[in-house]
């Protein structure tokens, strides 16, 4: 009874320990991409759905993941700012919110002067304010916003939704 106990605890062992050394390996921008367009079609055709099947948001937190790794690994690579505002979308688009605003985070701390700052600071901002109906962290990144970016394409877009933020709809 024990030799099967002992033999089932070291397969399992063997399992867990093979499964952590692949997905300790940092992917290529270019299997990054092949794993976001499989994720968007998946996405696309479960559009019709209430839900997402699990499988698909267990798969996009990986897909996160494995983004955050590369952009750790490579910060200065040309394709890693893109990557980050583009995971932060796919999380967006099946709700896993918290996790749009990590990776949109990632940019404002690690690649502040980039030209996609500004875009991923307003959209933590429009994501606390619609999605997660949280107004005063959006009005909080709205005002970050417009003083880091006061010439930003969306700068007249954060000032009017200031202003309407406050407001109960009529």
């Amino acid at each position: 009874m024990m030799n099967k106990f002992s033999f089932a605890l070291f397969v399992l062992m063997a399992c867990c320990i093979s499964c952590q050394n692949g997905s300790n390996k940092v992917l290529s921008i270019k299997e990054l991409g092949d794993i976001e367009q499989e994720l968007i079609k998946k996405i696309s055709q479960q559009q019709a759905h209430p839900r997402l099947d699990t499988m698909v948001l267990h798969e996009t937190k990986q897909y996160l993941e494995k983004c955050e790794a590369f952009a750790e690994k490579n910060p200065n690579d040309p394709a890693t700012v893109g990557l980050l505002y583009k995971s932060g979308e796919v999380a967006k688009s099946v709700g896993l919110y918290g996790l749009a605003i990590r990776m949109w985070g990632i940019i404002q701390r690690e690649h502040p002067k980039d030209p996609k700052a500004g875009d991923a600071l307003f959209m933590q901002a429009f994501t606390f304010e619609n999605d997660l109906r949280d107004t005063e962290s959006a009005k909080k990144y709205y005002h970050d916003f417009l003083t880091r970016f006061p010439s930003h394409q969306f700068a007249d877009d954060a000032k009017q939704l200031l202003q309407l933020i406050d407001k109960s709809p009529e």
